[in-house]
């Protein structure tokens, strides 16, 4: 059953497949992260909170993005003093 020539072969194969389940199973948890994203106990911050960056704690989407930039007075617009 284990002689020279198939030993090595036996030993790859296990070493594939090892390596195919690793994968399998990053996969499948990739999948559930995507589908069923992790959330935080801890409130979204507000406005104030808001890092001087300009980059919200929590993840929002472009459109979003877009709406509270332009509600924000840009650095380069200062107001006349």
């Amino acid at each position: 059953l284990l002689s020279r020539p198939y030993l090595g072969r036996m030993v790859l194969q296990i070493i594939g497949i090892v390596v195919c389940s690793v994968g399998m199973l990053l996969s499948l948890l990739l999948g559930l992260w995507q589908v069923l994203p992790l959330q935080s106990d801890e409130p979204s911050p507000t406005p104030a909170e808001t890092p001087t960056g300009g980059v919200p704690g929590r993840t929002i989407d472009l459109e979003t993005w877009k709406r509270l930039q332009q509600q924000r007075p840009s650095p380069s617009q200062k107001p006349d003093q």
